[in-house]
């Protein structure tokens, strides 16, 4: 349910989110300078790592338009009459 979701999701705020959430502001207040920068001074073998965050929109990106295309798909399904996946159907005939 809905409770268990909650607390696991609360814990990993607590655990994991908002320590890193500070550790950014932190090193963005000390630093002043970009991500790349910021790792080039604390230590620069590890400049890459700046580059992650960059590279994850990557995947994000087309797993979000996904949905968004499916939500907007079954959008503009729902004004047609009768709707398309009450029939008794399979998909194919109205995800083409």
């Amino acid at each position: 349910g809905g409770g268990s979701f909650l607390v696991a999701y609360l814990t990993m705020l607590v655990v994991a989110a908002a320590p890193l959430f500070f550790l950014e502001a932190i090193l963005g207040q000390k630093f002043q300078r970009g991500p790349a920068e910021t790792f080039r001074q604390m230590a620069p073998r590890w400049v890459g790592l700046a580059y992650v965050p960059a590279m994850m929109v990557l995947f994000y990106i087309p797993y979000y338009q996904l949905i968004v295309a499916y939500a907007f798909h079954y959008f503009i399904a729902s004004f047609s009459w009768p709707l398309p996946w009450v029939d008794g159907t399979t998909p194919d005939r109205y995800l083409h």
